[in-house]
């Protein structure tokens, strides 16, 4: 009898590690199994024994893991018969995962766990229904102990949430969010199930918000996912999904609000993560991606060039370590072109924009055989290839950059893809001179602009992009309709709703361009004035000096042309304001450097009191009220 027992146990000790664990737990195990209750009834009269008992019920729950779904209720029926008599005389013997099991509900939710990891990979309706009907029924008993309640709410609201994700049905997201919550007000604290609950209810409350556009949703949402990051210890797994998780809640919100401080935290969190994951991580490129999209999304809003040359940085850590061959290498190619591309508008350093050119064909020819992101890499190499006609004058990149275009609109690219045709077409006229180059770039924008959500703030490059190219063709033609029109896109891409300064800056001063042109002053000087107004964002005092340098540079007569405009409009008063405003700008940039004069006094010190009795008769002249 203790042979048997021993055997038994080693078949079942070796079914843990096995790929094919039912070829250890067969017939054979069976029949050791019903020779060794033989022998016990034998020996022991039918008294039951202890060790006996427990291996022959471990078996059956060996068994009820291995069997395919639909097929193992007998094996789960006689192993919880079995465990329910071992856990009276000896509890130390027994699991929690079977204790669980053991209580009110608690084989619905074993079997409800079990299908839902099955359904997780495989696509079976009526198998994924069938996990919900079970994790519903395993909530049903009352007085439930909360940690019970933790955990079934948390596999019912997963698989709510996956039927919704398969199916869309907003029925499915509510019950799901209901039942995360549940999970969450359940859950102590102090338990281990607490951040996990945290977690799910965050992301269930994100999706939602996406959904409803309630930004009481979002706020919880990024309340329960900052809750479950803060709760995680620094030693477990999951803290670096967790830190990407909030990162994501933090820039959903961003996009939607606009603030600061979620910007930030967003940066410090997904810096985190690429902290927490180890070289050779599997998903240790997704983490440094996530880190570069933070930084290019700081650097859209803030111009801070510190953040550009860190998001291009992070971009290269990506491709790093992502293997050669990976299926989705090509993802992290595309990223890195996107950066340099951003850092050569910037920065004009043709290093950058060659690499961004040949980092762009690596990325289409490592993705070919991957249908998926196909228009997205087109068209990010169509791009760079325009952005680098624009820089060199070759006609020849100009061509392949609207071949790549094409080809990118064709698969499917939506704004960006019909964005970046028109960029191309554009940069192909002023090569080339064609003017059907306009008419079709002119056509193609407003395609993408038929199609678009109403007050979508995307919608606004769109507008510029289309105001810029009928601006174009009207400096060819003449045709006051193509002005008119013009005009009419730039003040909507200015005034639209966009998350940064730089889109109403640059609408903004070509509206005002445009206007001016054609002498309708009182225009003109609107359009300038919405540009001179996000000045003092395009070079605000938390950027490091050479980036606010940088940003005054880049708009240096902006000013000036606004002045101008005002006073040809005979608005002599907002000409004045404007012309202050810009002088304040620099002034202020200036007077926000000072240093105190004690080296200076200490070496020189006539030269010290010179200076600053200048620096005082500046201070005083220029006063902000």
């Amino acid at each position: 009898m203790h042979e048997l027992m021993r055997s038994l146990g080693r078949r079942i000790e070796a079914s843990q590690q096995s790929p094919d664990p039912l070829s250890l737990l067969g017939d054979d195990a069976m029949r050791e199994a019903a020779d060794l209750w033989a022998a016990q009834w034998r020996e022991d009269a039918g008294v039951k024994n202890l060790p006996i008992a427990h291996t022959i019920a471990w078996l059956h729950w060996s068994r009820f893991k291995a069997l395919p779904v639909g097929e193992d209720e007998a094996d789960l029926d006689l192993a919880l018969m079995v465990f329910a008599w071992v856990v009276e005389v000896a509890p130390q013997f027994v699991n929690g995962e079977v204790r669980d099991a053991l209580t009110p509900g608690g084989r619905d939710a074993r079997l409800a766990l079990k299908t839902l990891h099955v359904v997780e990979y495989r696509d079976e309706p009526d198998l994924l229904d069938r996990a919900i009907d079970l994790g519903r029924r395993s909530l049903a008993p009352v007085g439930l102990p909360p940690a019970n309640v933790a955990r079934r709410s948390t596999n019912l609201g997963n698989a709510l949430m996956m039927r919704y994700e398969r199916r869309a049905d907003p029925a499915d997201l509510t019950a799901g969010v209901e039942a995360h919550r549940n999970a969450a007000d359940a859950a102590h604290p102090a338990d281990e199930v607490w951040p996990l609950a945290q977690s799910n209810l965050g992301n269930a409350l994100l999706l939602q918000a996406q959904f409803t556009g309630d930004r009481e949703q979002l706020d919880e949402a990024v309340e329960a996912t900052r809750a479950a990051w803060a709760t995680t210890p620094h030693h477990h797994p999951d803290l670096v999904w967790r830190c990407l998780n909030l990162g994501n809640s933090l820039r959903t919100r961003f996009e939607r609000t606009a603030a600061l401080a979620d910007l930030d935290e967003m940066v410090r969190v997904l810096r985190e993560a690429v902290a927490l994951a180890p070289d050779g991580h599997v998903d240790r490129p997704m983490f440094f991606s996530g880190l570069t999209a933070a930084l290019g999304l700081r650097f859209a809003h803030h111009g801070e060039l510190e953040d550009l040359d860190a998001a291009v940085d992070a971009a290269r850590a990506a491709v790093d370590a992502c293997p050669l061959g990976r299926a989705d290498r090509h993802r992290y190619l595309t990223s890195l072109s996107v950066m340099l591309e951003r850092r050569y508008r910037r920065q004009r350093q043709a290093e950058d924009i060659d690499e961004a050119v040949a980092v762009a064909e690596a990325a289409v020819a490592q993705g070919s055989h991957h249908v998926s992101g196909s228009a997205a890499r087109m068209s990010n190499l169509g791009g760079a290839l325009s952005v680098r006609a624009g820089a060199t004058g070759t006609i020849e990149d100009a061509d392949a950059a609207v071949v790549a275009c094409r080809e990118a609109v064709r698969l499917g690219s939506a704004r960006q893809g019909h964005l970046n045709l028109s960029d191309a077409l554009h940069q192909r006229f002023e090569l080339a001179g064609d003017l059907s180059d306009l008419t079709e770039a002119a056509a193609t924008i407003r395609a993408a602009l038929a199609d678009a959500d109403t007050g979508d703030p995307g919608t606004a490059s769109l507008w510029l992009g289309l105001g810029l190219v009928l601006f174009s063709r009207f400096q060819r033609t003449g045709e006051e309709g193509d002005v008119g029109a013009a005009l009419h896109a730039l003040r909507t891409a200015a005034s639209g709703r966009s998350p940064g300064h730089a889109m109403a800056m640059r609408a903004g001063a070509a509206w005002g361009l445009v206007a001016a042109t054609v002498g309708a002053w009182s225009s003109a000087a609107e359009g300038y004035g919405v540009a001179v107004g996000k000045l003092t964002e395009a070079a605000w005092p938390g950027l490091r000096r050479d980036s606010q340098e940088q940003a005054l540079r880049d708009w240096s007569g902006l000013s000036a042309d606004a002045t101008a405009a005002m006073i040809a409009a005979g608005s002599l008063g907002a000409a004045v304001e404007t012309a202050e405003q810009g002088r304040g700008v620099l002034w202020a940039q200036l007077l926000q450097t000072r240093t105190t004069l004690g080296d200076l006094r200490a070496a020189a010190p006539a030269l010290a009191a010179r200076l600053d009795g200048q620096r005082r008769a500046l201070a005083a002249a220029y006063t902000v009220d």
